[in-house]
This record gives structure tokens, sequence and C-alpha cells, in this order.
């Protein structure tokens, strides 16, 4: 039981990590004034080309 509990500690560590690279490359793109869209606009920018 032990294990497992260090094993989702681990997990949770890496998902954090993951977040916050996520954060920063979100953030960058941002600032380099590119712009993001929903899924909705998405598939509305598709279906309009």
């Amino acid at each position: 039981m032990a294990y497992k509990e260090l094993r989702n500690d681990g997990q949770k560590l890496a998902d954090l990590a993951d977040v916050r690279s996520a954060d920063a490359v979100y953030q960058e793109w941002i600032e380099t004034g590119k712009k993001t869209y929903s899924h909705e606009e998405m598939w509305s920018r598709l279906l309009d080309d």
C-alpha cells in the first residue's frame, strides 16, 4: 500500500510539472500576439474555408 501512495504522489508531482510547463508555454504564446480559439471556433473556421 505505501508504494502505491508514493507512486500517486510522484504522479501528482509530474502532473504539477506538466501544468507549470503548459502555463509557461501558453504565456509565451499570448505575449507573442498569437490567438487561441475554442473548439467550436476552430470547427467554424475550418468549415468556412
